[in-house]
């Protein structure tokens, strides 16, 4: 069976959950990477750590594309601040091992070389998806499927009281995105909250004895101590788990409405399908043991690359 084609949007920083996910990702034969693009904020130094894990594991053929700054209409920007990165012993970008093109160009090209086979997962704020649906509606619509982490299900007529953190930073895009996606599949904060990365991992990477391995832990272990806590979930890895193992979540097809002005702006509701609106697939349950066994699995394949 080939492996999927899919590209990967990452606001990845110190919150190691997309470090984790770009690893997940390698290691999964599932999956063909043809690129990588950062999202929100500093983009520059989001490269930087993307190229600081793909040397790590010696891989020098993903592509990578910087993408947009700031959201589309109005969102929030949230750091770390003085944080994001510490500990990685980053330097800029090398310009050469940059795509020249912003993301939305990039990913246009990569939709061009293989519509309807190309793939997309996004595990940060959608404000490059969400340029892409906005500007080009038909290119978006020939992604094969879409995988997303975001929002928090909640039953049809619940309502939650705050956003999640991808959706607040942008709701317009994740507004556009929601409602123009083809096969959609939606995991939020309801899923991945009972994920874990926990030290005795961390443990079992450093004794790998890798520069990839080295790194992962090092990169983990900071931030639980920046956080204080013995365990952090892995949002942005149930994503990609996602896009080829969608035997482990139990979803329903409902159809989304994401609130973009207001205190409650990035706030997503869900009703039943109704004939009307655009339906996407949502995940409402999952088998935490069976993904926790698959990315542990993964994770240290990755890491255990000399």
């Amino acid at each position: 069976m080939l492996a999927l084609r899919v590209i990967l949007d990452t606001d990845i920083g110190t919150d190691v959950d997309d470090l984790y996910a770009l690893a997940f990702l390698l290691a999964s034969p599932e999956l063909d990477l043809c690129g990588v693009t950062v999202v929100h904020g500093d983009v520059n130094l989001r490269a930087s750590i993307v190229l600081k894990l793909l040397d790590a594991a010696g891989i020098t053929n993903i592509p990578l594309a910087l993408g947009a700054r700031d959201p589309m209409q109005f969102g929030v920007q949230a750091y770390w601040t003085g944080q994001e990165g510490h500990g990685l012993d980053l330097e800029p970008p090398d310009p050469s091992r940059l795509d020249p093109r912003p993301a939305v160009s990039f990913i246009l090209e990569r939709i061009g070389e293989a519509p309807g086979r190309t793939g997309l997962i996004t595990i940060g704020p959608l404000t490059n998806a969400g340029l892409l649906a906005r500007d080009h509606p038909d290119a978006f619509r020939a992604l094969q499927a879409v995988s997303i982490m975001g929002g928090n299900y909640h039953p049809p007529g619940a309502r939650p009281v705050t956003p999640e953190h991808n959706f607040r930073c942008d709701p317009e895009a994740a507004w556009r995105v929601l409602t123009l996606a083809p096969q959609c599949r939606l995991v939020g904060l309801n899923i991945t909250q009972r994920t874990s990365l926990t030290r005795d991992l961390l443990k079992e990477l450093e004794s790998l004895g890798t520069p990839a391995g080295a790194l992962l832990a090092r990169a983990g272990a900071h931030y639980l101590q920046q956080t204080g806590r013995d365990a952090t979930p892995m949002h942005d890895s149930v994503a990609v788990a996602a896009y080829f193992r969608s035997e482990l979540f139990r979803w329903e097809r409902l159809v989304p409405a994401v609130q973009t002005t207001g205190d409650g702006a990035g706030v997503v509701t869900f009703r039943r399908e109704d004939g009307e609106g655009h339906s996407i697939q949502v995940a409402v349950d999952a088998d935490i043991p069976a993904f926790q066994n698959l990315f542990r699995e993964r994770i240290l394949s990755f890491a255990a690359r000399a």
